[in-house]
């Protein structure tokens, strides 16, 4: 199968999963295997995202247990977000200046800042619900790409709160989640996240 028809396929085939689903809960499996199959996917993957209007979207919310995300805030750039990539300053003024879409794979954080900030965020997994969640004001990641080269990505603003809200879905968390919100913003969520839940299939 040609690599344009496989990526139709698999955009075609995969859904976004909505809260409750329990794929959303499992954390991804390494991925070991760097062929035409993963780009495949990733593309596919970044074509589900575009569809749905989003800036990020992690293996588990198509239903797949693999630590994969795909980041591209390029349609909603602040020009505020400092980044380093593999140990090169980015001043980020222009939407250029980051190689967008970033595939990342095997994404983990590997240093972060002493200080948290509240930050509203919604997921396509979550439709609807919007809440201010505790994250950390930058984070370093290690990744690699879809070749299976390894990189590092030090970022804060938008793309740093992505990268750690996609990490997030790779290890089984949800950004609503009692870690990720104050106990009051639970409990203003919960009867929309109940409502989600109810919907989905048994």
């Amino acid at each position: 199968m040609a690599m344009q028809e496989q990526i139709r396929h698999l955009r075609d085939q995969l859904t976004i999963r909505i809260y409750g689903d329990p794929c959303l809960r499992i954390p991804g499996e390494e991925v070991k295997v760097f062929d035409k199959n993963l780009e495949s996917l990733c593309w596919a993957m970044l074509g589900i995202m575009d569809r749905a209007g989003g800036v990020g979207l992690a293996a588990q919310q198509v239903g797949l247990k693999s630590r994969i995300c795909i980041i591209d805030t390029s349609c909603q750039w602040d020009q505020q977000t400092l980044a380093e990539l593999d140990s090169k300053n980015l001043l980020c003024v222009n939407k250029g200046d980051l190689p967008f879409p970033l595939f990342l794979i095997n994404a983990k954080v590997v240093n972060q800042s002493d200080e948290l900030q509240e930050l509203s965020e919604g997921c396509l997994s979550g439709p609807g619900i919007y809440a201010n969640v505790r994250r950390y004001q930058w984070v370093e990641v290690s990744y690699q790409d879809c070749q299976g080269f390894f990189h590092q990505i030090r970022a804060d603003g938008l793309l740093g709160q992505c990268l750690q809200h996609e990490i997030d879905h790779n290890n089984g968390i949800f950004f609503t989640d009692p870690e990720r919100l104050s106990p009051a913003d639970r409990e203003k969520v919960q009867p929309l996240l109940d409502e989600l839940a109810n919907q989905q299939p048994v």
